[in-house]
């Protein structure tokens, strides 16, 4: 029977912990197929830059101090004073116009949100340009926010230095919960948020050395 059905073989990459399972052909086909060899991962010794390039307007300025970076299917969303679109080649495709952007995140559903610490709230727009709505307005107290979609939920988290505290709205721009306060010692100057696929959130706690 074991002959018949084939066989598999278990084993373990020393350098990821990747699991790989190699089926191994009836013991009759084996005799006929001579040529047949396993697949074998591949995998890189280090980090290498497969592409690197400086975006450039329409009229061939390049864009300084960039703040903010979003990527949605075919298109880049570059921060610098403004939110400007470009192909993954670098081409420019338009701008957005916000007051002083700072970040961007992109939800499944293809909205972007671009925080705007002159108007210290999101503004959120479609992937063509077109403004939807803006949430945030009263909440939000520093001038220069980080954002993240929790991909998870389509939750929107900021990341408000000013006030000491990361927000967590909802895609429609409900406040649900908010991690630290202003008077709390539990962020300081929180920067950088990020989220896993089980919708665990992550902060980059600046003042306190950690995450």
């Amino acid at each position: 029977m074991e002959a018949m059905l084939g066989q598999s073989r278990r084993g373990v990459n020393p350098r990821s912990g990747q699991v790989t399972v190699q089926t191994q052909p009836p013991l009759a086909e084996q005799e006929t197929n001579t040529t047949s060899a396993p697949h074998h991962l591949v995998f890189l010794e280090k980090a290498e830059c497969v592409r690197s390039f400086s975006p450039k307007l329409g009229d061939d300025r390049e864009i300084t101090g960039i703040t903010g970076l979003a990527i949605y299917k075919e298109q880049m969303f570059v921060v610098d004073n403004r939110t400007k679109v470009f192909t993954h080649e670098g081409q420019f495709k338009f701008n957005i116009k916000v007051n002083k952007p700072w970040d961007v995140a992109v939800s499944q559903t293809g909205h972007l949100y671009i925080t705007s610490y002159g108007d210290r709230c999101v503004q959120v727009y479609s992937t063509r340009g077109q403004q939807v709505t803006t949430m945030g307005q009263g909440l939000l107290e520093s001038p220069r926010e980080y954002i993240t979609v929790n991909s998870v939920n389509d939750n929107i988290v900021i990341s408000d230095w000013g006030g000491d505290c990361v927000h967590v709205l909802s895609p429609t721009g409900d406040h649900l919960y908010q991690y630290g306060s202003r008077e709390g010692s539990e962020l300081r100057l929180p920067h950088g948020v990020c989220t896993d696929s089980y919708g665990h959130i992550f902060i980059a706690d600046f003042y306190n050395h950690r995450i």
